[in-house]
């Protein structure tokens, strides 16, 4: 019973481990405007007329994912920005949308 709950706590780290890794890759290639980069990319995909809908269930996913509201407001606040700039919307729109 050990072994199998050890070696499910080991998948999960790997997977985690992976996930920040690839996290930390996209930031370095991207680079400092790595929200401009995500809120043009996000925009390319989705009309911007749902851009605001989509950061909402982002914002789910992400909070869910992270377990904390800060880490969420922070990671998704200079994107929220950058599609409200791009799309049009107003910046307190989109910005309320993650929290």
């Amino acid at each position: 019973m050990c072994k199998k709950i050890f070696s499910v706590c080991l998948c999960i780290f790997f997977f985690f481990s992976c996930v920040f890794f690839a996290a930390g890759a996209f930031v370095g290639v991207v680079g400092r405007s790595s929200a401009q980069s995500v809120a043009y990319f996000m925009l390319d995909i989705i009309p911007p007329q749902f851009a605001v809908a989509v950061l909402f269930v982002v914002a789910c996913f992400v909070s869910t994912a992270m377990g904390t509201s800060v880490g969420t407001i922070t990671l998704l606040t200079p994107i929220a920005v950058e599609v409200a700039q791009v799309s049009g919307f107003s910046a307190a729109i989109s910005s309320a949308t993650r929290s």
